[in-house]
């Protein structure tokens, strides 16, 4: 049986973002613009101790990465 591989799902690690752009909403808005945002952690942002923003997303396999 083959089943096809259409979708994945990707944790992604967005760096160099100012302090101001660690929350939900910026979070949301580049996961969505990645693919479609599935999760984000919420450790860095309550805590403010990363310097990195991590998203989950999925990504439709079959078509190129956005650069």
């Amino acid at each position: 049986m083959h089943v096809p591989l259409v979708f994945s799902s990707f944790y992604v690690q967005v760096y160099n973002l100012p302090p101001s752009f660690f929350s939900e909403n910026v979070a949301k808005q580049l996961g969505n613009f990645i693919g479609r945002l599935l999760e984000y952690d919420t450790k860095p942002l309550s805590r403010g101790v990363k310097s990195y923003l991590r998203i989950k997303v999925e990504l439709d396999v079959k078509r190129p990465l956005k650069g």
